[in-house]
């Protein structure tokens, strides 16, 4: 309530975007410089990174810095930079789960050592293994498009403009958002995730996996997504319900 969610949620996009370009205008530049004097096709280079772009980073920025004066000055700033960066994503992604849990009853720490816990236990398969951590950036890459369309779905559902007047709008903000948004939430957010899921979808069956697309336990398939989404939805379903009660029962007794 105390906050201008606007203009914080303005400056959330604006500058994760702007961060997202901006390194591609350095790492996209740097392979098509590097690869020919290595011998490589920069296009192959590009075309087989794969959807996780890992050797963009830890290959070719490395390449990068050891060709110029202080690279390795550059190069451990631009990691620091890159472990703060994944650090406080990381860290916005707990406090939200805590804040669920904390409503439904728990104490702060020990919604914190939960997650943390899971969080670490789930996460260790990617870092020990390229393919199941290229399965689960594949995955859940594409999840994030299907997570925001459910928010879009909430505010369809609550109604764009009594969302916009009672959440968005609210005391204090000095950036306030016009009509347009209710458009936007109806419409353009809906018509993207067809557009956009649909193309991801296109590519797996054509490019990425077209033999087996319909696997759930190839890499990139169409069938690896959708039973991944399917498991974790229900899960989410059934604690959903739980996590409510309690949280509905706490407002009622206070």
């Amino acid at each position: 309530e105390n906050e201008d969610s606007v203009l914080n949620g303005f400056l959330t996009g604006f500058g994760d975007n702007s961060a997202s370009l901006l390194a591609g205008l350095m790492i996209f530049p740097a392979v098509f410089a590097l690869a020919p004097g290595l011998g490589l096709v920069p296009e192959k280079i590009v075309a087989e990174t794969g959807p996780a772009n890992t050797g963009m980073a830890f290959i070719w920025i490395p390449e990068l810095f050891r060709q110029i004066p202080a690279g390795r000055v550059f190069l451990t700033a631009f990691f620091l930079a890159l472990a703060i960066a994944a650090t406080t994503s990381l860290m916005s992604m707990i406090e939200l789960g805590v804040r669920i849990l904390m409503d439904a009853g728990w104490v702060r720490r020990r919604a914190v050592v939960t997650l943390v816990t899971i969080g670490f236990l789930l996460g260790l398969p990617s870092a020990v293994d390229m393919g199941f951590f290229e399965n689960q950036d594949w995955v859940w890459g594409l999840g994030l498009i299907v997570s925001g369309l459910f928010f879009a779905l909430i505010v369809i559902r609550y109604g764009p403009s009594r969302f916009r007047r009672d959440f968005v709008n609210v005391a204090g903000n000095d950036l306030p958002v016009g009509r347009w948004f209710d458009w936007v939430v109806a419409y353009v957010i809906p018509l993207l995730f067809v557009a956009m899921l649909g193309w991801w979808f296109y590519q797996s069956a054509t490019s990425y996996d077209p033999s087996g697309w319909w696997n759930p336990f190839h890499r990139f398939s169409l069938g690896t997504c959708i039973v991944q989404w399917a498991v974790v939805i229900a899960l989410l379903v059934v604690f959903n319900r739980r996590i409510v009660a309690r949280t509905l029962s706490r407002e009622e007794a206070s």
